[in-house]
């Protein structure tokens, strides 16, 4: 071959570009389009963080915007990610952030193609197994932080399948966990995956047998305390941190947390009547069987990581992603397995061994073409056309698929705007995934009660939050405890309807969506017969008292 049809051959497109542009334009062209990665408004937040970062050259240690625990220790444990948002927020506001997050799934994929290729996965299997896994993957397709966690989860399954724990190559895993460590607090992740690796050799050596059992032990062992050994560098490099081992102490305060895994959504167990549950249900049985495979094949640190994403999944959706990347290479393994024992299946008709022997030659034949080294020109191009048109679309107000923009549907943007002109420098209760979109909208002036950083107001705030929500019986009195003189809420949520009927409480704005609540002038002097019978009484609320003054709390 010429040097020049070398080179048209390296930029022609391949397989992997098309897994890589598909995601990316399904992304930003179907459904709801970037608003799709904007479904939740932490990433609001997050922004904000990021921006204080750079702002002050340091990471915060103390909470920045909410008036139920002002000025508390908090852990930003993913300020890492926090900068690259408010980075990329400064130079392409929301659309980019949109962006980065639509590009960063786009590549987990395409890597994950690749690393099926590689393991010897036929290119028939791969293709519907990387969809599936995509689809599976899209229960959680937001752009927040924890889509770093899946590509870095993805990379350490790469160099744990791909490099023989005997070469120093691997231990490139141990920088990239101080990495990931300041991206997000998943990085615990990744010691998980060693420490399979490390357990499947154990059980190598336990089920071994035979005439060279001894050696076959012995060198069984000897890769267990290999990955031992990288496990605990893996873990020493992931105390390079700003918070030094104190978040690992709060991860594990945050994981063990009942009120957090019993009232957050993604916490909760997968809703199989939910699209995208549909598919990882399929993903289920088929990593069943490839559990079953991978034991006989002697590839017990596979078949562990089936058994333990299979658990954590059906645990909390929020798993559901990763078990497809981890599983998928499995199941690859196994179908290709099985497609080749097809051709020779005497109890098979004429036309589908045919079909199937048909289908396994065209993989063979272009599985090393797409493994061939490439320059990635389509995926390039599709990218920076991707970008344009969410860019532009959004300064133009249009189409309104294409606007990366927080759904007025969902979020009180009206209402944000109307608060815009008459100045909210107020503290403001509203519900938590409101609360995240007014820092975005609002930071500083505005302090909220709780947030979506369940982590940092765990259950004492959390309690008293779903007390006024949910309109029990002491919904009036934490509101005058924390000197709540404006409320924002959905007009669907029952709170609405009881503030309307009390005399306490005025509506200042509602456009079917939002109702914005503030004090009467019968409020404040109920307020103050409320804080006079407390001194008698000498009953004090639980974590932000109101002061007798009526002078809001100090801020950070």
């Amino acid at each position: 071959m010429t040097q020049g049809a070398t080179i048209r051959s390296r930029l022609f497109p391949s397989l992997s570009d098309v897994v890589f542009c598909t995601t990316l334009l399904l992304l930003f062209l179907m459904a709801e389009g970037a608003t799709s990665l904007l479904k939740d408004s932490d990433t609001g937040w997050h922004i904000r963080t990021g921006q204080w970062i750079l702002q002050h050259h340091a990471v915060p240690r103390q909470d920045l915007f909410s008036f139920s625990k002002p000025g508390e220790p908090w852990f930003a444990w993913e300020w890492g990610s926090d900068v690259l948002f408010a980075l990329v927020h400064q130079y392409a506001g929301l659309a980019g952030v949109a962006l980065l997050a639509g590009v960063v799934i786009a590549l987990l994929y395409a890597l994950l193609y690749r690393l099926m290729l590689r393991q010897g996965v036929n290119l028939v299997v791969a293709l519907p197994l990387v969809m599936l896994a995509s689809y599976a993957g899209s229960i959680h397709w937001l752009a927040r932080p924890h889509m770093f966690s899946w590509l870095f989860g993805l990379l350490f399954y790469w160099v744990l399948l791909e490099v023989p724990v005997e070469q120093p190559r691997v231990f490139w895993l141990v920088p990239l966990t101080a990495l990931w460590t300041n991206l997000h607090g998943s990085f615990v992740l990744g010691l998980v995956l060693i420490a399979v690796f490390a357990a499947g050799e154990v059980v190598r050596a336990a089920v071994t047998s035979g005439q060279e059992s001894g050696n076959s032990r012995r060198e069984a062992l000897g890769r267990a305390g290999r990955y031992g050994l990288l496990l605990a560098a893996c873990a020493a490099a992931s105390l390079v941190n700003p918070y030094f081992f104190r978040v690992h102490l709060h991860i594990f305060k945050y994981l063990q947390d009942d009120y957090i895994l019993n009232h957050i959504g993604e916490f909760f167990s997968p809703n199989f009547r939910f699209t995208p549950a549909k598919f990882f249900e399929v993903l289920l049985v088929l990593g069943g069987g490839a559990a079953v495979w991978a034991v006989r094949r002697g590839r017990y640190a596979q078949a562990l990581l089936v058994v333990a994403f299979t658990h954590f999944s059906l645990q909390s959706a929020r798993h559901i992603p990763l078990y497809a990347i981890f599983v998928a290479p499995v199941i690859g393994g196994a179908l290709t397995e099985a497609l080749e024992a097809a051709k020779n299946s005497v109890g098979l008709s004429g036309w589908l061994r045919s079909t199937l022997v048909g289908f396994k030659k065209f993989g063979d034949d272009n599985r090393p073409l797409d493994l061939r080294p490439r320059v990635y020109a389509l995926s390039v191009v599709v990218t920076v056309f991707t970008c344009a048109l969410v860019i532009l679309s959004t300064h133009a107000g249009r189409p309104k698929e294409l606007r990366a923009q927080f759904n007025p549907q969902q979020f009180p943007v009206r209402a944000a705007d109307y608060l815009a002109l008459s100045g909210p420098d107020t503290d403001i209760f509203t519900t938590d995934q409101w609360a995240s979109y007014l820092i975005y909208r609002f930071y500083p002036r505005v302090r909220v009660f709780m947030d979506g950083r369940s982590d940092y107001y765990g259950a004492a705030v959390g309690n008293l939050y779903l007390n006024v929500i949910g309109v029990q019986y002491t919904w009036e009195k934490t509101l005058d405890d924390y000197r709540v003189r404006t409320v924002l809420l959905p007009a669907s949520e029952g709170l609405a309807g009881a503030m309307k009927e009390s005399r306490r409480w005025h509506v200042d704005y509602d456009d079917g969506i939002a109702i914005l609540f503030s004090r009467t002038a019968e409020g404040p002097a109920q307020l103050a017969a409320n804080r006079a019978d407390d001194r008698t009484k000498e009953v004090r609320p639980t974590l932000n008292p109101a002061t007798a003054s009526g002078e809001a709390p100090d801020r950070p």
